[in-house]
């Protein structure tokens, strides 16, 4: 990544930037294209010109008490617009403000995460719905608002080109330009439609120890939250069933085959060694836990794994008679109602909002439970990747509306790329992103965290498809995944976009064949002659352009770990 921040933002002068849709509020004005006339800065038949053969008299105006996020946005706006144009603004406070400025500001007024770009009185101004805290981290329990960043991401998308394709330099598009004009009127506000707009277990980022998705990356593509959100499993840290059962507390601990379990199994993750949710003791241990946790959303989510849940006649009884219709718990009794009914339980005794998963056995909507207003649930469905199975697309098609029309605060966990069962495999989804993202916004959820590839090459435009849609769904995949492959590999474009829907016609096919990861690899193989025969083809399309060439390169390295892949 370019550019590394200086220190503390402060001396915006010196400070150089790390380069690292329509909402519900919609449009207030028509976008007009790049204008390429006009002088230094006047404005000129209703334009308005802020560089003009690489030079500009405008500045970059932001307060020294706007919070970080704000003035984190005014070092990434003038690090691309300097690499873009070549003129570098000067970063000001606003004592310093000349005749015309490039304004950012925070405006609490706006929509959560929401921003405002207008052009005002021969200024563009910039606001954002901002609130204090690190930028550069994206923390979906505890969210910084970051509305004035995805304003200046916006606005060098829509009128200098940039694009964030991939964390890395190669896969960030920035053109060169000798002008920059915008509208004289323009006029444009947004926020994210979905309130949780998460990717998880890309790229990594910072020495291959963080995923640059949660980074500055994920920034740029909007993710992020409009409130804490917080679903984990949790219930070994609430109640350990073996600390309880060494003092007597073997009660506690779920029923199974008439033997209390009070033993977890793969230590540390804690899996199994489950609770009786029906021990009005256990019930008051997670009601003071919540009580006690300053998180602005309590997980009370059982602990993963699954078939260790309690078979005492009291947690029984809370299921009711109806089975499990299909997919890989097909027959099982239904847990849905036992488990809402329980998070439903702490919600209204702790008085505070509480997250849950609906997973495995107690995937499916309730039958009987009444959920709580304050109980947030997390759909962990996990079968995205598998959408080529029409049982499996029939099955999202069937849980997630239900869910949606109880509860339109319930978000979706889902997986696009199972790291597990599909690594090293370029295995894309392509159109079936577009089908879970629709089926998103038409089943009336808030929001979803998204399983990526952890290489780009690995899912094609797949993330950034999904990150677009995550905060603006009305767009059109096909266009944003059209220009992905045009702005990365220019005159191969055709050929490469060819290659990732072929890989993911042949993945689909093997997901419709087994659910088993072994088959599917085995099938991606058996693509491989056929994928390099396109990127070939490819590498003479490109010509002597060296960033393509350096892009084809890491997708034939890809392909060679596929095709080595066990």
């Amino acid at each position: 990544m370019p550019g590394p921040v200086k220190g503390p933002i402060a001396a915006f002068a010196d400070v150089e930037a790390a380069p690292a849709t329509r909402s519900r509020i919609g449009r207030l004005a028509p976008c007009l294209a790049f204008l390429l006339a006009g002088t230094v800065p006047v404005t000129s038949a209703g334009t308005l010109t802020l560089v003009h053969g690489g030079k500009s008299s405008f500045q970059i105006v932001c307060s020294l008490d706007e919070p970080e996020s704000t003035r984190f946005a005014a070092t990434e706006l003038q690090y691309f617009l300097e690499r873009s144009t070549g003129a570098k603004l000067p970063i000001v406070t606003p004592e310093k403000k000349g005749p015309n400025a490039i304004v950012l500001k925070t405006d609490p007024s706006l929509p959560i995460e929401g921003f405002r770009i207008a052009v005002e009185e021969g200024d563009v101004v910039i606001r954002g719905h901002d609130t204090p805290g690190d930028p550069k981290k994206i923390d979906f329990t505890d969210p910084v608002l970051c509305g004035t960043m995805s304003g200046v991401y916006e606005f060098l998308e829509r009128f200098v080109g940039v694009r964030f394709y991939w964390p890395e330099e190669l896969g960030t598009i920035v053109p060169k330009r000798d002008d920059l004009v915008v509208p004289d009127d323009f006029r444009l506000a947004e926020s994210p439609y979905f309130s949780l707009r998460q990717l998880q277990y890309g790229p990594q980022w910072v020495s291959n120890t963080e995923e640059a998705a949660s980074q500055v990356w994920g920034r740029r593509l909007r993710l992020g939250a409009s409130r804490g959100y917080h679903f984990n499993h949790n219930w070994w840290r609430i109640l350990n069933v073996e600390d309880w059962a060494s003092r007597g507390h073997e009660e506690y601990a779920a029923l199974v085959n008439g033997i209390r379990r009070t033993r977890y199994e793969m230590n540390p993750t804690r899996r199994n060694g489950q609770v009786c949710t029906a021990n009005p003791e256990v019930q008051a241990i997670f009601v003071e836990a919540a009580k006690k946790s300053p998180a602005s959303m309590f997980s009370v989510s059982p602990n993963d794994g699954h078939s260790g849940f309690c078979q005492c006649e009291l947690c029984r009884a809370q299921d009711g008679e109806q089975l499990i219709p299909d997919g890989k718990f097909d027959g099982y009794r239904d847990l849905s109602d036992r488990l809402v009914g329980f998070y439903s339980t702490i919600a209204e005794r702790a008085d505070r909002d509480v997250g849950g998963y609906a997973y495995n056995e107690y995937l499916e909507s309730p039958t009987n439970a009444v959920l709580h207003p304050r109980v947030y649930i997390s759909v962990a469905i996990n079968n995205a990747f598998l959408s080529g199975n029409p049982t499996e697309k029939m099955r999202a098609e069937r849980i997630l509306p239900a869910w949606g029309a109880l509860a339109p605060r319930t978000t979706l966990y889902d997986i696009l790329y199972h790291k597990l069962a599909m690594e090293n495999m370029i295995a894309p989804l392509d159109a079936y992103v577009d089908e879970r993202l629709a089926l998103l916004k038409s089943s009336g959820l808030s929001g979803a965290l998204f399983y990526i590839a952890p290489e780009m090459e690995q899912g094609g435009a797949d993330a950034y498809v999904a990150a677009r849609l995550l905060w603006d769904p009305h767009l059109d995949p096909i266009e944003i995944r059209k220009a992905y492959y045009h702005d990365l590999y220019a005159n191969a474009s055709d050929t490469i976009a060819a290659f990732y829907r072929t890989a993911a016609e042949a993945y689909a096919r093997a997901a419709v064949m087994s659910r088993s990861s072994n088959k599917h690899r085995a099938a991606m193989r058996e693509m491989v002659p056929k994928l390099k025969e396109m990127v070939a083809q490819a590498a003479k399309e490109a010509g002597e352009d060296r960033d393509v060439q350096a892009r084809l390169t890491r997708l034939r390295k890809a392909m060679e770990r596929m095709q080595k892949a066990r």
